[in-house]
This record gives structure tokens, sequence and C-alpha cells, in this order.
């Protein structure tokens, strides 16, 4: 079969590719439906370096099973953290992928974010009755705030500089909500959870902490003000941070099922695949509004 899909050519440009996929032993084939596009992918399409592949949020279905496959059968929803999915079709080990319930339908490619969201929040580990900030409302924030409603927080702080999100973060449970110049209102938080990434942030989030709080730096950012004094635990938390990604992905998976997460919100902008260079340009220039794009196969056997 011939699968179409799309490698960054320098000068922030896309070319369009073509190649023969097969599934070989213990492999599938999927014909991808989204695909999700990530804060990484959005610097790399700006950093104007050549990349053969693009994409790692996908949501699809197997259309075709290699030898010795058990776990996933043709017809079977799947997502996973698959690399090069800004594609038609992707080949994947059986052990990659994930079933999802159809009914997600393209929303699904949200699976992979919020996997990583599931792994910062496991790593928080906030406590009945604890005081939480999370700094940076963007659409993992504001994942993190619908995941973290529902434990009997004594208060789940917001804080963005954007009142759109904020008042989003109120709907999803936030408690309050800030703007970062006014944030020190909340200071004495148990937890301090970072996802803006900006190189402000991190100091932002460890000021708000009491002595031996805990401040988890999910946003990439790192943290220049002195802290060991007070005392705190730090943990930076990549992707990889996950000491079991495939029961990250489950409890991930489940919780999008269960409608924890309003995902019909949280996705602002959707494009076609052939529309992909102008929905790069369009998500570097930090539109309106803007929370997370998704990329369809609308359209495209």
């Amino acid at each position: 079969m011939k699968a179409t899909y799309v490698s960054l050519s320098s000068s922030q440009t896309f070319a369009v590719r073509e190649e023969d996929v097969s599934p070989g032993p213990g492999q599938v084939l999927i014909r991808i439906v989204a695909c999700g596009i990530c804060r990484g992918d959005v610097r790399a399409f700006m950093s104007g370096k050549p990349m053969a592949r693009i994409g790692h949020e996908p949501v699809g279905q197997v259309i075709e099973t290699g030898p010795g496959v058990e776990r996933v059968k043709v017809g079977d929803w799947v997502v996973g953290t698959l690399r090069g999915s800004f594609a038609t079709h992707v080949v994947a080990d059986e052990s990659e992928v994930y079933r999802i319930a159809p009914k997600l339908g393209p929303l699904g490619c949200l699976a992979e974010p919020i996997k990583c969201v599931t792994t910062v929040v496991r790593a928080a580990t906030p406590s009945f009755g604890d005081a939480v900030a999370v700094v940076g409302c963007g659409f993992m924030g504001l994942c993190a705030i619908a995941a973290l409603s529902a434990r009997g927080l004594a208060s789940l702080i917001a804080i963005d500089p954007l009142e759109s999100r904020r008042r989003l973060a109120l709907a999803l449970g936030a408690t309050q909500a800030a703007d970062p110049s006014k944030a020190g209102t909340a200071a004495g938080v148990d937890v301090a959870i970072e996802f803006a990434g900006g190189p402000d942030a991190p100091n932002l989030a460890a000021s708000l902490l009491r002595t031996c709080g805990r401040l988890v730096l999910a946003g990439g950012g790192s943290l220049s003000a002195p802290i060991y004094s007070r005392a705190l635990t730090v943990l930076h938390v990549p992707p990889a941070f996950s000491p079991d990604q495939s029961d990250d992905y489950r409890r991930a998976i489940a919780a999008m099922e269960r409608g924890v997460f309003p995902l019909d919100k949280l996705v602002t902008h959707r494009f076609r695949f052939d529309e992909m260079q102008a929905a790069f340009t369009q998500v570097a220039g930090g539109p309106q509004g803007y929370l997370k794009g998704i990329v369809t196969t609308e359209g495209l056997s």
C-alpha cells in the first residue's frame, strides 16, 4: 500500500512524500484518522532544520495485521506514541499501540498528550486536603485541572495570563484563578505544577510553595531562584519520566472514555492533511484562543 506522509525540509516548509508500507511479523498497519499538533512539533517547524518524519499523537484504525499479532485486530481503533504520524498510514509494532473507543473519533489523538498529563499528575501525588496550583493553563494544564478536580483538594488554583483560559479552568474544576502578576495571593500551596514552559514560570511556581512543598516542572523550564533553604522537592517530568508508559496510557484512555476531559472544548483548531503548511504557520503565530490543534486525513483514502 502507498502511504502519504510529510517531512520537514529547511525554511519551515513541508514536503509531501510517498512510500510503500506493509506490516511485518508482530506489526500492524494503521490508517491514520487524526494526529495532534504538539508544541515540540511546532518548535521543530520553527527551527528550520530538516526532519524526515514528524507527528507522534495519532489515532487511527487497524486495517491489516502481520503474522503473530494477537492483541489487536483489523477494525480496532488505536493510539500510541508513533513517530511520523502526520501521514495517511503508519506501520507500528503491536506493543506500541493501545485500543481506544471508536466513539472518540478524531479526538482520540489526544490520548498521547493526556498520557503525558497522567504522568505529571501521578508524579505530583497530591493528598486529600492539599492546596494545589497549576501554573500555565494551556491544553495540558487544563487537562491536569480536570484530572485533579475530583481528588478532594482543599483548593485548586489556576494561574494563567489569559482570562479566557482562567474562565475555562474554573469551569473544569479550579476553585480559583489568578493572573501571574497576582499569583502571590495563592502562596502557601502544598503542590505546584508548572506547564507554562516560559523562563519565569518555574520560579513563579516555586514561589507559591510552602516550606517542604512539592514542585513538578512539566513545561521544560528550569529554576534559577535559590530554593534549598525551603527544602522543596523538585521533579522534572518529561514524558520519559513515566515508570510505566503502558499503565499511564491505560489510565489516560479510561479517563477519556469516562468523559473526564471536555475534549471538544480543548481542541480549538482543526486542519486537513492538505493544509499542513498553513496549519503550522498559523499555530506557530499563536492564534487567539488557541489551546490544541489536530490534523485530520479527512477525504484521503
